[in-house]
């Protein structure tokens, strides 16, 4: 008994192919061989090649720009401490560490504490309360 005589609809490509040979439809080769004809671009390249080309040159450049912008934004000795500074003199209002760990995810609980600390020890922040519930508050 023959198979049945299939056909192969790519209508993007006005293109309407029928194929006979099984053995070629059964491995693939014979719609692999006929696309990469299809898809020749007049370039010379086949239109995978033109858009992978394409598309790692969009990646590369895209990493270019990140590399240039962090280039920018280099760590500075003390630019956590500065930016824990930083944040605080914006609150408004009392405070607690949860508050300055969300506006300051890079920086350690640890770097936090060690910085009110020391503004506590200028006079510049005062505790309201004390545990885990405690809250911080600016002074002046």
């Amino acid at each position: 008994m023959n198979p049945p005589r299939r056909i192969a609809i790519l209508p993007e490509l006005g293109v309407r192919r029928a194929s006979y040979r099984p053995d070629l439809n059964r491995t693939g080769a014979g719609r692999c061989a006929s696309l990469y004809r299809l898809s020749a671009s007049p370039t010379g390249l086949p239109q995978w090649k033109a858009w992978r080309d394409y598309l790692l040159g969009v990646i590369v450049a895209a990493y270019r720009e990140l590399e240039r912008r962090t280039e920018l934004v280099t760590a500075a000795p003390g630019a956590k401490r500065t930016m824990v500074q930083d944040v605080i003199n914006h609150f408004l209002g009392e405070f607690t560490i949860k508050d300055v760990e969300r506006a300051c995810p890079t920086v350690g609980r640890d770097m936090i504490r060690l910085v009110l600390k020391e503004l506590r020890a200028e006079g510049r922040i005062e505790p309201v309360g004390r545990g885990r519930g405690a809250k911080w508050k600016r002074m002046g």
